[in-house]
């Protein structure tokens, strides 16, 4: 299981969570002293940060280590393409599709929808 994430303005060897982050933590995610999250600045760096304290409203953390935040996707990218042109479909017909592609390809990559239909 992931663990838990949490927002901070800068990454600290300790740190105090109020607002927002504190109720997210204390009350949704029900963190509690001892349990382990990960914290992100937004600017590229993250750490794992362990629960030292809690109280009305507010968290007590202690970073534990720091690495710089991934920047690929957390899932892998998979093209779904309808079969070629031309070609039998095995059911008694031509596929009716663009070759590697084209506007019949769903990719859920937008920069990657299309990709390939310059093989025709």
């Amino acid at each position: 299981m992931r663990p838990h994430r949490a927002f901070v303005e800068s990454i600290q060897p300790q740190l105090e969570l109020t607002g927002r982050e504190a109720h997210h933590l204390l009350d949704v995610l029900r963190a509690r002293e001892g349990d382990r999250l990960t914290v992100f600045d937004g600017k590229g760096l993250e750490g794992r940060a362990r629960v030292l304290q809690t109280g009305p409203g507010w968290v007590c953390l202690e970073v534990e280590e720091t690495w710089p935040a991934r920047k690929e996707p957390p899932q892998p990218i998979t093209p779904v393409c309808g079969p070629a042109q031309g070609r039998s479909s095995g059911r008694g017909g031509a596929g009716g599709h663009r070759a590697g592609g084209g506007p019949n390809c769903a990719h859920p990559h937008p920069a990657l929808r299309g990709a390939g239909a310059e093989r025709e």
